[in-house]
C-alpha cells in the first residue's frame, strides 16, 4: 500500500500528565479507526481532471469528497461505538485520492456505466486494497433505467475481494451537473451496508439489503435515510459495534 498510513483498529490511549501530577485534557480521540482508501474513477479519455464538471467519469472536487467523509465521521455515533473513518493521508495531511480509469465508461451519449462492467474493469482490475474500506467516487454507475446514487457490493468468490462502496456524483446524464447532498445521509447509508456486510439490493425492496421505506432506520430503501439504527440485543447496532470492537470490520 503505497504512501499508506497504517491505522490499526484498536484502542487509542492518551493520558499525558501535567507538572504537578494533574491530567491534561487532550482532544477526545475515537476508540477505533477504520482505514479508508479513496478511489476516483475517470473515463479513459486522457483529459479528465479532478473536479472538472464536463468529465464523463467522476466530477467531484477534492473538497466535495472531503465533505462526504467529514459528514460520515460527524454522524458515526449512529453506529453505537466511538469510531473514525480515516482516509490515507499525504505529507500535507490531505486525503490521498487514487485515480483510476474505467474503459467501460461510454465516451459519447449517455455516460451511464453498468455496475457489472464497473466491477469487472475497475475493482477486479487490480484497484482494490485489502484491510481498508475501499470507496470509489464515480460518475454515473447504475443499472439501466435508474439514476442510482451508489451501492455497496460484494464481488464474491472466487475473487477473494470483500465489500466495497461506489458513490456517484449524482449528475446522471446532465452535461455538467454535480449534486452534493449531505442531508439525505445516502453516504452514511452505504457505510452501514459495508459495516453489516449487507450487499445493496436493487429495486424493488429486498429485505436482505434494506428495511421498508418509512422505517426509522438508516437502511430504509430510499432517501432520505434516518440517522437511526435499532439498538439492543441482536440488533444491527450491536452487530456493527461487535464487529468493530472485535477487529472484524474486514472479515467476511
Amino acid at each position: 500500500m503505497r504512501l499508506f498510513q497504517r491505522l490499526i483498529l484498536g484502542l487509542l490511549v492518551t493520558a499525558p500528565l501535567l507538572a504537578g501530577g494533574c491530567k491534561s485534557s487532550p482532544p477526545k480521540q475515537p476508540a477505533y479507526v477504520i482505514p479508508v482508501k479513496i478511489w476516483v474513477v475517470f473515463a479513459n479519455l486522457g483529459n479528465e481532471q479532478l473536479g472538472r464538471r464536463q468529465n464523463r467519469g467522476c466530477r467531484l472536487t477534492a473538497g466535495e469528497i472531503k465533505q462526504y467523509i467529514d459528514a460520515l465521521n460527524n454522524n458515526a455515533n449512529v453506529f453505537g461505538v466511538s469510531v473514525k473513518f480515516q482516509p490515507e493521508l499525504d505529507e500535507s495531511e490531505n486525503f490521498v485520492l487514487n485515480i483510476v480509469n474505467d474503459p467501460s465508461i461510454p465516451l459519447f451519449g449517455s455516460r451511464r456505466t453498468d455496475p457489472t462492467l464497473f466491477v469487472q474493469n475497475v475493482v477486479l482490475g487490480g484497484n482494490w486494497t485489502a484491510n481498508v474500506y475501499n470507496i470509489y467516487f464515480t460518475g454515473f454507475v447504475s443499472p439501466d433505467g435508474f439514476e442510482g446514487i451508489g451501492a455497496t457490493l460484494d464481488p464474491g468468490n472466487p475473487s477473494g475481494l470483500e465489500h466495497f462502496t461506489f458513490f456517484n456524483d449524482r449528475g446522471a446524464d446532465n452535461p455538467s451537473t454535480v449534486i452534493v447532498n449531505l442531508s439525505d445521509h445516502s453516504f452514511e447509508h452505504e457505510a452501514t451496508h459495508f459495516l453489516l456486510r449487507r450487499e445493496t439490493q436493487g429495486a424493488p425492496y429486498n429485505p436482505e439489503g434494506h428495511v421498508p421505506n418509512g422505517s426509522q432506520n438508516i437502511l430504509t430503501e430510499s432517501p432520505p435515510h434516518p440517522l437511526a439504527i435499532p439498538r439492543g440485543p441482536g440488533s444491527e447496532q450491536e452487530e456493527i459495534a461487535n464487529r468493530i470492537r472485535n477487529n472484524g470490520v474486514f472479515s467476511p
